[in-house]
């Protein structure tokens, strides 16, 4: 080789940016603009002729423009893995051949090789490039991310200072975060699995307390480990995985104030649905007594009667009612209070029962003449139950068989 053409070639390698584009023989009906690094679906890269395009000294920064193909960004996003090409034609300038190895493969993981335009990119800073999560400087890298690498003469020291950079890194753990679900969404998971396994663990513990005060049974033992309460909450939860859980917290809701609370909210429940059956019948009749607790203090049951849809007799329990007197007036007023609480009118009432005591069935003092001044319609019956118990009461202290 002549001295001269040996000067050519080293110019044409040392800096191909000098040579014009023209020189490589090419008409000028096969150019094309230079290819656009936007991320969108739509961008357009050109494919060149193995050829002629081989014969660039970069491989990707020094393009010659011919040959246009259409590419597209979403193809890389249908993809899990990067492409692995096995036969990949060699590089012919001046007589001289330049192999692709297949080693690099190995040695750099986030290869993938384009069947299309016959270029290495990094499958990653692509796939992060496409989906527009991508740093504006890990863009201008260029060669690996948009345009491709295809200088195989060059590739060693190329591939390794790409895989150097730690744009790979930072692609690969933007992917991931892109890919996962969003933080506020993870919080929302974590906190319906929460809410979920206290809704469970609640309804156990309600459903506990239902069950035994029904029965009649008490809640609490001699500490606050024991009890009918514990005992079953632990023995139901061997088949509730969500309460075996919850007991082992620090503030499981099964301590005295809360079974209380708990009681008294089912309580409050049940009258609700009393008052509705009462004011479903309309007309109804009150059971009043009076009597003194273990304490010394007066309480007063009150209990109301009425006839079901299928004229059937009914009576509910409405509770116990303390009170500062039984004097007449003092009743009067704890009755009334009562009735008014439960959204009752006086109105529908049409009967009273007490026993004989003056204070309760008096006829100018008594409860049921006041009641009754109140609402004519509410007749006073004699509790047969009080009667019967002064009968008997007679009728033993003068059997000679009892002293």
């Amino acid at each position: 080789m002549s001295e001269a053409k040996k000067q050519k070639t080293l110019d044409f390698w040392v800096n191909p940016s000098s040579h014009s584009r023209t020189n490589l023989n090419h008409s000028p009906d096969e150019r094309v603009d230079k290819p656009s690094t936007s991320s969108s679906c739509d961008v357009e890269i050109p494919v060149f002729d193995k050829t002629d395009w081989s014969k660039t000294a970069s491989g990707s920064n020094d393009l010659p423009t011919e040959n246009e193909c259409t590419w597209n960004w979403c193809d890389v996003l249908a993809l899990n893995a990067p492409h692995h090409e096995i036969q990949v034609a060699p590089q012919i300038y001046q007589n001289r051949s330049f192999n692709f190895q297949l080693k690099w493969y190995n040695l750099y993981s986030w290869m993938h090789y384009d069947d299309t335009i016959k270029r290495i990119f990094c499958f990653y800073c692509l796939k992060a490039n496409a989906k527009g999560i991508f740093s504006t400087s890990a863009k201008q890298e260029g060669v690996f991310t948009v345009t491709g690498f295809c200088n195989w003469k060059n590739g060693s020291s190329a591939l390794k200072k790409h895989d150097e950079s730690g744009l790979t890194k930072e692609a690969i753990i933007k992917l991931a975060c892109f890919d996962s679900s969003p933080i506020l969404n993870q919080l929302h998971t974590s906190v319906n699995k929460t809410q979920n396994q206290a809704k469970t663990s609640l309804k156990a513990i309600f459903t506990t307390i239902m069950f035994l005060a029904k029965q009649g049974l008490p809640l609490r033992g001699s500490d606050k480990d024991s009890g009918n309460f514990i005992s079953l909450l632990k023995l139901r939860a061997s088949d509730i995985s969500e309460l075996q859980s919850w007991l082992q917290r620090p503030r499981s809701f099964t301590s005295g104030e809360i079974q209380n609370e708990i009681l008294e909210i089912i309580a409050h429940s049940i009258l609700r649905k009393i008052r509705g059956f009462i004011q479903d019948a309309k007309l109804y009749s009150i059971v009043v007594d009076e009597t003194s607790d273990c304490s010394v203090k007066e309480q007063v049951s009150l209990s109301v009667r009425i006839a079901s849809n299928n004229l059937e007799v009914e009576e509910y329990f409405l509770g116990h009612y303390a009170t500062e007197s039984t004097t007449g007036e003092c009743l009067t007023k704890v009755i009334l209070d009562s009735l008014q609480r439960f959204g009752l009118s006086l109105e529908n009432l049409r009967g009273q029962c007490f026993d004989g005591a003056a204070n309760m069935s008096g006829c100018f003092r008594g409860v049921q003449a006041r009641i009754k001044s109140l609402q004519p319609k509410a007749l006073y019956v004699h509790c047969f139950n009080h009667g019967l118990n002064l009968a008997l009461q007679d009728t033993i202290t003068k059997t000679p068989f009892f002293p």
